[in-house]
């Protein structure tokens, strides 16, 4: 179970009511909402090997100092950070394994990680509700999303029934589409039911464009236009899953009641009203 922590972070921050405060009056409410979110996960399975992942707060990547605007429009209240300590520490008396790398991505360890580890034939789930990790579904990797305030599998076939498209092809229906939540503009004029109609036809973003003469006037033209834009998308909505030398190799496995009890504990002992 490969949890994506900021993600995380930030749900528990904005969804649990920031009345939440130890008995000193410390504003705890990201921290109540992270445990209480990781409890209802992993109560999907009976045992663990748990990992989570945290985007680094003072590191540098590449793909900021190339898009300036990516990730511009991210909320960055430091009032969210300023809870990631104490959840840090939680995870440490737990003993559940953690990184923060300033050379990577969270996305791309993430990545990384299912990668590795699905190739000794081990069911990986990703929980997050970034859409990206669509791009990593596969018969191993499976996503963990809410639905109705419950965690529920996203697989392949719920993939492909939500966007009309497997997963595979995810990230040429980004480049076209766009993705706002990252601040990464699509081709003007390209929404989701064209750029699936374009992809089920000629299968991927380079044979679209080695075939936009067969497409009509009007669409070709957006395209031939817009290129440049589409395949800088595609070059930075996929994620490197490369970078197997930060993963850790001792991921102790946890059974789910020893979860329950050391959060339901760990939650009294920062002494949570």
């Amino acid at each position: 179970m490969i949890i994506d922590g900021h993600n995380c972070l930030f749900r528990a921050f904005y969804g649990v009511p920031k009345v939440a405060r130890t008995k000193s009056g410390q504003q705890v409410n990201a921290v109540y909402g992270f445990f209480a979110f990781l409890r209802r996960t992993v109560a999907l399975l009976p045992n663990h090997h748990i990992f989570v992942v945290f985007d680094s707060e003072t590191g540098t990547d590449a793909k900021h100092a190339e898009m300036e605007a990516y990730k511009a429009n991210r909320n960055n209240d430091e009032s969210v950070f300023g809870q990631l300590p104490i959840i840090k520490a939680i995870l440490d008396d737990m003993g559940v394994k953690w990184l923060e790398h300033p050379d990577y991505e969270a996305d791309d360890i993430i990545a990384s990680a299912a990668a590795n580890w699905m190739v000794d034939n081990d069911d990986v789930f990703i929980s997050s509700e970034d859409m990206d990790f669509v791009q990593l579904l596969c018969d191993r990797v499976s996503l963990i999303r809410s639905f109705k305030g419950k965690p529920f599998h996203f697989d392949c076939a719920c993939a492909a029934e939500r966007l009309g498209i497997p997963p595979k092809m995810f990230v040429d229906y980004r480049a076209l589409i766009g993705d706002k939540s990252d601040n990464i503009r699509g081709i003007p004029g390209i929404g989701p039911k064209t750029a699936v109609e374009l992809l089920n036809q000629y299968g991927d973003l380079q044979n679209i464009f080695s075939n936009i003469s067969d497409i009509t006037p009007g669409l070709s033209n957006k395209l031939a236009s817009n290129r440049e834009i589409a395949f800088k998308n595609q070059k930075f909505i996929t994620m490197n899953a490369c970078i197997p030398d930060v993963l850790p190799t001792d991921l102790p496995m946890i059974a789910n009641h020893i979860i329950n009890q050391k959060i339901t504990a760990l939650l009294d002992k920062i002494g949570i009203e």
